[in-house]
């Protein structure tokens, strides 16, 4: 959901948890890229992740974003070390970025949004996943 997005990717929370971790996911984006992306990371690295501006940009971008996830989303923040040597790998970065960021980019997957190639979301509305009917069918599967 865009909420969780913007608390996450766009400065309006997460940011506020790991300061200098986001600043470095911010530092990858310069202002005027930022500001013709209407203000969007997602959308600026998204730009970036998908190539359009050049091998190296994407690189970076894709190790920033990754790095970024690495350092933030777990309960206990793991050493700078070891988040480096899993999540900021040329082929991993690249992978889980690009894959991230293009799912974030185009609707989540919602049908009826399209991706920025015109590509329809696969769920057939917000809130599907959650739903009674749809959570029934793993209702026995064993959690935590």
């Amino acid at each position: 959901r865009q909420p969780e997005l913007d608390f996450f990717y766009e400065g309006k929370g997460t940011n506020y948890l790991f300061p200098s971790e986001w600043n470095e996911f911010a530092a990858e984006i310069p202002a005027e890229e930022l500001e013709k992306c209407g203000g969007s990371y997602i959308l600026a690295y998204g730009k970036r992740l998908r190539g359009e501006l050049g091998d190296e940009k994407m690189k970076s971008a894709a190790k920033s974003w990754s790095v970024w996830e690495g350092s933030t989303s777990r309960l206990i923040p793991p050493t700078k070390e070891s988040i480096l040597s899993k999540w900021a790998g040329d082929e991993f970065s690249l992978a889980f970025a690009r894959i991230e960021n293009h799912y974030f980019t185009g609707g989540m997957g919602m049908s009826g949004s399209n991706d920025s190639r015109g590509i329809p979301g696969f769920f057939p509305r917000e809130g599907w996943l959650l739903e009674d009917e749809q959570l029934a069918k793993i209702s026995d599967v064993p959690t935590v």
